[in-house]
């Protein structure tokens, strides 16, 4: 009998233990990221977290990184969870910039009636499907963060239009809100 409760205590010490949880990443061009997918934080403390790893908030600037975030998710992640990322339009409203670089976002994938715009919805976070939504920065997801040489777009910029969007996608992701001459 007490070899048998060795045995079960030993195997459900194994398995909690057997598959890790791996929150450092490296890419092939040199970026590296760190992902927790664990803790709940608002997007100030996400900032801050970050910070405390001389990294930033993910800049998801252009299709081609938020089709390699959403496969990267995919692969290493088979629980899916929203997270923070780097914008916000708390300097003005309905004027979302990148928090890293103080740019207007060019590249967007708003979900469904999104951005919402209400009272205090003024922080942008990414769904579990990889779509965006705003919500107030005092509500708790999980974050990504990334090198600050990484938020920039890396991508060849003669293969690309402005804001990182390849030219047979632009009809895919483009602002309307802000085309239609709303700040």
């Amino acid at each position: 009998m007490r070899t048998l409760i060795i045995f079960l205590c030993s195997t459900v010490i194994c398995l909690t233990r057997a598959v890790p949880i791996q929150k450092w990443h490296r890419t092939t061009d040199g970026c590296l990221y760190y992902v927790d997918n664990q803790a709940s934080v608002n997007w100030y403390q996400a900032w801050e977290e970050c910070l405390n790893n001389n990294m930033t908030l993910i800049t998801i600037d252009s299709y081609i990184k938020q089709k390699y975030i959403d496969n990267f998710i995919d692969m290493f992640y088979p629980n899916k969870f929203q997270y923070w990322v780097a914008a916000h339009d708390n300097a003005v409203a309905k004027r979302h910039v990148w928090a890293t670089t103080g740019k207007p976002m060019y590249f967007t994938n708003w979900g469904k009636g999104q951005p919402a715009y209400s009272t205090n919805y003024h922080c942008i976070g990414s769904l579990i499907d990889g779509q965006w939504f705003d919500a107030p920065c005092a509500n708790v997801y999980n974050f990504i963060c990334e090198n600050l040489q990484c938020t920039t777009n890396q991508n060849n910029v003669d293969e690309f239009e402005y804001g990182g969007v390849p030219k047979e996608l632009k009809k895919y992701n483009v602002n309307i809100w802000n085309h239609l001459g709303h700040p």
